[in-house]
């Protein structure tokens, strides 16, 4: 089911000097699904349940929450919002702060499944 205006599913308002958009959504979860593109083979490897023609993804919302939503895509509170599913899969780096930096000493070796025992 194709929505032509997706925020009529949501209480929101728009606010046109700061280009933000507003949500209090109605229900705590709500599920995206993403057709045009399917989920990555090792997605589905490691999740079988998961449906394999399209991506789908949950918004879990504190209750009586607001959410705003910038115009580049941002949103705050960070924390008034849980995603699972799919976006956990494919968007786990934008959840590293801004400046986040690798340390190389703690990255392991998944070829070496002895180093990954040791190591919890």
């Amino acid at each position: 089911l194709k929505l032509k205006n997706f925020y009529g599913a949501l209480n929101h308002t728009f606010n046109d000097s700061t280009q933000t958009v507003e949500i209090k959504p109605n229900q705590p979860d709500l599920g995206v699904i993403y057709i045009k593109e399917k989920p990555s083979a090792d997605f589905l490897a490691t999740r079988e349940n998961e449906p394999s023609a399209f991506q789908f993804s949950v918004l879990s919302f504190l209750p009586g929450e607001t959410l705003v939503i910038e115009k580049n895509g941002y949103y705050y509170e960070q924390t008034d919002v849980t995603i699972s599913a799919y976006w956990t899969w494919e968007k786990v780096a934008d959840l590293l702060p801004y400046n986040y930096m690798l340390n190389e000493e703690n990255v392991l070796d998944n070829s070496n499944p002895s180093a990954i025992q040791s190591a919890n």
